[in-house]
């Protein structure tokens, strides 16, 4: 069965489930209160504090030890079947091509208008408490993250970008983040430049003025490449300041050689059931992804490790639940 990303709705079935279990034990009730960013269940009150402080550091009970024995290993089985996936998986409508209907960075997040309430609320609960979540079309369509490129610095946005849009934008997102409307004839920003914190790579046809402008908006070093000989490096891989994911048919050598200029580690992969346009299918930053419906369990391990998304929001949850339930044989 392939991971799913825990919902509130699912870890208060499992908190009900625990409780059951620690019935059983007739030892300690339970409290348990939900955070949108953070999921952790506590103790509430024990018939007597010593027992109390006995079962939080063994997870089982001195008088029911035996019966406790038994409700720990379904406690222990029912923790270790959490598996807190850092990307989330959702669709636009009916697309699985997420990263063409949002752009994700360290500092804002967008996304298209006129999409289900389902997609807003999978950025709004992971992102909403560190980084505004917006609302906006460019250009008049929705495909805003194939047309417009930024950082946690800048955003760039093409020249037929609306006055109405380019001061939605300014008035949303943080101060210190440069909107820039850019007139380029490759007006696809998303598709011709990908970029992190430090470093972007640029579609080989960008005008001289255009590469000024992006080194200087977003801060970052700029180079012309290609990847798997493809001139739309925006859309043949995707960015954080902590890995990034290429073009499936890209060489040891390229790899090499992109790692080294982005200094970040690379790896050559895919999304959404093979795809190859991993940008279109996928949009990351430093500690989350979003990815579409489509991609396998084996893409989704991919991405968390070249991305370091475990190691950037460790799974609190069962560290806490394991250390405050699980008998540890002593």
């Amino acid at each position: 069965m392939e991971e799913q990303k825990l919902s509130t709705d699912t870890l208060q079935d499992v908190a009900r489930q625990l409780a059951l279990l620690v019935d059983q034990m007739n030892q300690v009730s339970w409290d348990y209160h939900f955070s949108t960013r953070v999921h952790r269940l506590k103790f509430d009150s024990g018939k007597e504090p010593i027992e109390l402080g006995y079962i939080k550091q063994r997870g089982i009970s001195q008088t029911r030890n035996s019966q406790a024995r038994a409700s720990s290993f379904q406690l222990s089985s029912l923790i270790n079947c959490f598996s807190l996936i850092m990307a989330t998986r959702l669709q636009f409508e009916n697309s699985c091509e997420v990263g063409v209907f949002s752009k994700l960075t360290n500092a804002y997040c967008l996304v298209a208008i006129g999409g289900s309430e389902n997609f807003y609320s999978a950025f709004e609960s992971e992102l909403a408490d560190v980084i505004p979540v917006v609302k906006t079309s460019i250009s008049g369509t929705r495909i805003i993250g194939r047309l417009c490129a930024g950082n946690k610095n800048g955003l760039l946005v093409p020249h037929n970008t609306t006055d109405q849009e380019l001061q939605h934008l300014r008035n949303s997102l943080p101060d210190q983040v440069v909107v820039q409307r850019i007139d380029e004839k490759l007006s696809a920003l998303g598709n011709c430049i990908a970029c992190n914190d430090h470093v972007a790579l640029t579609h080989t046809d960008l005008d001289k003025e255009t590469e000024e402008i992006i080194a200087d908006v977003l801060g970052v070093e700029v180079f012309r490449q290609t990847i798997a000989g493809n001139i739309l490096v925006g859309s043949y891989c995707a960015l954080s300041n902590r890995g990034g994911l290429v073009h499936p048919h890209t060489s040891i050598e390229d790899l090499d050689e992109l790692s080294t200029l982005l200094q970040v580690p690379l790896v050559a992969g895919t999304i959404n059931r093979g795809s190859e346009v991993i940008a279109a299918g996928m949009t990351v930053n430093d500690w989350t992804a979003f990815c579409g419906s489509d991609t396998t369990a084996t893409e989704l391990s991919v991405i968390e490790s070249v991305f370091k998304l475990r190691e950037a929001q460790p799974t609190a949850i069962v560290n806490e639940m394991r250390n405050s339930l699980i008998d540890s044989y002593v």
